[in-house]
This record gives structure tokens, sequence and C-alpha cells, in this order.
């Protein structure tokens, strides 16, 4: 367990030598497809427990809450698109829950090494 405030984490997740999770994009292989964390915006709502942060994903803002699981439950992500229009149609929610299901298994399966890289 490693405990940071809102700025470190936002600087933890856009460190140059973090190497981002790969999202399957369906043949694509360009920047736009590329998931990439915002430094600023990072927060942690105490009462709830939750780390929100931002990301950008093919030219959209999106927003995960990270969440310490319970009983021994791995750390759990949420993620919704901060547009209101992806929320209405199909695409949007495939794409938030393969957002999901790629940032849970990053954050559950980062290994730090203290040889220079994440």
């Amino acid at each position: 367990m490693i405990a940071l405030n809102a700025f470190d984490f936002g600087n933890f997740i856009t460190h140059p030598l973090m190497q981002l999770p790969a999202i399957p994009t369906g043949g694509t292989n360009d920047e736009d497809s590329m998931l990439v964390f915002h430094k600023e915006g990072a927060s942690i709502d105490a009462a709830s427990g939750a780390v929100i942060f931002y990301g950008t994903y093919l030219n959209e803002k999106w927003r995960f809450e990270l969440r310490r699981g319970g009983n021994g439950q791995q750390a759990m992500i949420t993620t919704r698109p901060m547009s209101s229009l992806s929320t209405m149609n199909l695409d949007g929610a495939r794409i938030a829950a393969s957002l999901t299901q790629v940032t849970s298994k990053f954050f559950n399966e980062m290994v730090f090494s203290w040889m220079g890289h994440i």
C-alpha cells in the first residue's frame, strides 16, 4: 500500500517512466487511441475513500474513481465519460466498460522496479 495526496497521485500517474495501460483498439494504433492520464484534477474524496482522476481516450475526457476493495478484494475502478453525449449511446458504455476493466487490471497488477522504471 502506498499513501499519496492528490497532487502526488497526479504526478505519479503522469510520471515519464509510467507505462500506460494498453487498450484494445480494434486495429487502430494512432495517438488518439492511447489512454493518457491527466496530471491536473486528481482529488481524494475522504468520505467515500475514492481517488478521482481523469484521462483522455479517443479524444474524449474520462473520469476514473479508484477505490480500495474491502475484505481482501482488489482495487476497483469505475469509469465514465465526461461528455453527456457518450453516456447516451451504446459505444460510450462499451468504451467505459473496457476502460474500467483495463485500468482496474493496471492498478491491481502494477509492479515497481527500483531499477529506474515502473
